[in-house]
């Protein structure tokens, strides 16, 4: 295997052949030049999306702050006394599903709104299918003093 890594970028290279999949002997001179080529285009994006969203600041999560925001999808963290405690996206406008969350929080007990702020990084349609709402979540799961980061619900709609 060949394996080629820089800070942005990982490449992969496994020679293939059927001799190589019959067999262990890696000695053998008349393997054809043929490799199986992986381009790891995951790691990186995933590396700098979470040095982004760290180095984003908070604002409040209230109908002001939230309504200057685009009408674009992207990720977001909910932060109460300044702590990361919940990650999740969204498929539509991030303003929307940050509405619901301030909705649902003014019902709740215990939790004061004023307390709750959010980060956001717009995400371009391209990025979703790399899932980088649940990488944020194994990235942050166990930090800080509550010790979690909320999985969002599967049930809720985007």
């Amino acid at each position: 295997m060949i394996r080629l890594r820089s800070p942005w970028l990982s490449v992969s290279m496994t020679p293939l052949s059927r001799a190589n999949l019959l067999s262990s002997d890696q000695g053998q001179s008349d393997r054809p030049p043929v490799a199986r080529f992986e381009f790891d285009l995951a790691t990186p994006f995933f590396e700098q999306l979470r040095a982004f969203f760290d180095a984003l600041g908070a604002a409040p999560l209230n109908e002001r702050t939230v309504a200057d925001l685009l009408p674009l999808q992207g990720v977001y963290g909910l932060l109460l006394a300044d702590q990361l405690v919940y990650v999740g996206k969204s498929d539509g406008p991030l303003a929307d599903r940050l509405t619901d969350h301030r909705i649902k929080l003014s019902g709740r007990q215990n939790i004061d709104p004023d307390r709750v702020n959010f980060r956001a990084a717009y995400l371009a349609e391209t990025w979703v299918p790399l899932a980088p709402e649940a990488n944020l979540i194994r990235y942050y799961r166990g930090r800080g003093p509550y010790g979690y980061v909320k999985v969002p619900a599967k049930s809720r709609h985007a």
